[in-house]
């Protein structure tokens, strides 16, 4: 299910929910939808493992396919994430996430609007403190 509660958003039509409709003064006549819901078949892939002593490697696959319309469109969500232990007060990780969807409409560059492949990579950096003179 996606739920949008902003009212702009749903009358514009985001994350995929139905958009609202206008008049030819562009008034709205029929508010844009704030719930969508699909059926379908999920699966979720996660692993991690260590690579050497102070970097971890976790990754996530998730598969969707909705069985009411378009089932042979499968959605994509991928991500995967490098953690580093610099010393032990720092730390850093890389991550990059891959998402698709049929549903999600994105206007290009050139004005094409149509589903894409999403990308996304985060770089972090991070200070690590032990609170060791606190007892249970």
């Amino acid at each position: 299910m996606t739920i949008v509660k902003d009212q702009v958003l749903s009358n514009a039509g985001a994350y995929g929910v139905t958009p609202a409709v206008y008049d030819g003064l562009g008034n709205v006549v029929i508010t844009g939808s704030h719930l969508r819901s699909e059926f379908g078949a999920y699966l979720r892939v996660v692993g991690a493992t260590p690579l050497a002593k102070n970097i971890d490697l976790r990754g996530k696959l998730e598969l969707f396919s909705n069985y009411t319309k378009n089932p042979q469109n499968v959605d994509l969500n991928a991500e995967l994430k490098f953690m580093f232990k610099v010393n032990s007060w720092f730390a850093a990780s890389l991550q990059w996430a891959t998402i698709y969807d049929d549903d999600i409409r994105i206007t290009d560059a050139n004005g094409t609007i149509g589903p894409r492949l999403q990308f996304m990579s985060i770089i972090g950096l991070g200070i690590t403190y032990k609170m060791t003179n606190f007892k249970d």
